[in-house]
């Protein structure tokens, strides 16, 4: 997986991500600031995409997770519905980091070996 299709999937969390947090209903205060550093991070992040065929398809399992979560605050939305949605993201973004680490180590490793190979 090439730094673009990385960027792809992260601005594809960001955007399940704000569109989450754009309802009217978000209980939170700070729900503006985070709103700004999404796409402030879109942003930065978008320039790292080699062409628009790097998206993710929209019937991702990322898609498929966010809509889960529309679908639970729907069902009932409360300030504890909130909190448990937005630990969900959260949990999302640390699979992320980890995966991201996790592929850099395998890099890291496999140029380490290639280093040593005579």
């Amino acid at each position: 997986m090439g730094v673009s299709d990385k960027a792809a999937i992260v601005l594809q969390i960001l955007n399940e991500t704000a569109t989450l947090f754009e309802r009217k209903d978000v209980p939170f205060s700070n729900v503006r600031g985070v709103l700004e550093y999404i796409y402030y991070v879109h942003d930065q992040l978008k320039p790292c995409l080699q062409s628009k065929t790097s998206l993710p398809l929209m019937d991702s399992p990322i898609e498929d997770c966010f809509k889960k979560l529309q679908l639970f605050l729907n069902d009932g939305s409360s300030h504890c519905t909130w909190q448990v949605a937005r630990e969900d993201v959260m949990v999302v973004f640390q699979q992320l980091e980890l995966d991201i680490s996790a592929s850099r180590h395998r890099q890291r490793r496999t140029e380490v070996k290639n280093l040593l190979l005579p």
